[in-house]
């Protein structure tokens, strides 16, 4: 009987043989010049850049997505294809249509939605994206806001210079006159239209309403002569009958004359019928 140390055994096996590798198959074979199983249409280009190996072909592609960026690359149509434009425009933000723009806008300048619309309907037009649209509303805004504001304080400086020019002129009379003129100024229904157009501190404007004032009130202190009485139809006939043009015949006035003296003696008669 066999000891069990006597036993004759196999070795164990460790590890599996590997598989015989796999030959690719096509165009791409190791075997042979690279490009020689490629397809007519792109032998040229590898000739052409020197493309020996796989890994040339993909890094050549990564350096053009590096370039180019990845995604859908814009296309520049010909000037008259207004549809590929518009593809263009609508990929580079545009709104499919005017009234989709939008903007926001926090300061005082007012714009009408009838410009408003306009201008979105021309923005449209050139291809402005909603980025575009917004920044140049707003720039336009704010230049306006900021020509308003210069243009108001440069009517303060010269309110101020005014201001000075006629209180050097009048002195302590400089209030009174002020008064006066803005009285005038408001009776004759002017001052809102001098505020307006920036005149109402103009010293010439004030001069002028200050004389207006200054005579009206002269007028309004003047006493008035009385009229003088009325004739009474005698008198009146009388003077007539002692004229020139009433006696003689070829008096410029004659015919007048005669005119008013029957006038005269028609009153008087009624006036004793009564």
């Amino acid at each position: 009987m066999a000891e069990i140390m006597d036993v004759q055994t196999e070795p164990t096996k460790t590890a599996q043989t590997p598989a015989p590798a796999t030959e690719p198959t096509g165009w791409m074979s190791p075997d042979g010049e690279f490009r020689d199983g490629a397809p007519e249409k792109i032998q040229g280009l590898l000739e052409a850049k020197k493309w020996t190996t796989v890994e040339q072909v993909v890094d050549s592609y990564l350096e053009l997505e590096q370039f180019k960026g990845k995604g859908e690359h814009l296309i520049i149509p010909e000037v008259e294809d207004a549809e590929g434009w518009d593809n263009v425009y609508e990929k580079l933000g545009r709104p499919p249509t005017s009234d989709k723009y939008e903007f926001t806008y926090d300061g005082n300048v007012q714009i009408s939605e009838e410009l408003t619309g306009q201008f979105k309907q021309y923005a449209h037009k050139l291809g402005l994206s909603q980025k575009q649209f917004g920044e140049v509303v707003n720039f336009q805004l704010e230049a306006v806001a900021a020509q308003t504001q210069a243009y108001e304080a440069q009517i303060a400086a010269q309110k101020e210079e005014n201001i000075k020019a006629l209180k050097d002129k009048w002195g302590i009379d400089y209030d009174a006159k002020v008064r006066d003129a803005r009285i005038t100024a408001d009776k004759l229904g002017i001052f809102q239209t001098l505020e307006a157009k920036g005149l109402a501190s103009d010293p010439d404007i004030i001069n002028m309403l200050s004389v207006i004032a200054s005579r009206a009130a002269e007028d309004t202190i003047t006493q008035q002569h009385p009229a003088p009485p009325q004739k009474t139809p005698q008198q009146e006939l009388e003077e007539i009958k002692g004229s020139e043009a009433f006696r003689k015949k070829f008096d410029p006035k004659h015919k007048e004359t005669m005119a008013r003296f029957l006038e005269l003696n028609q009153q008087i008669v009624n006036m004793r019928n009564r």
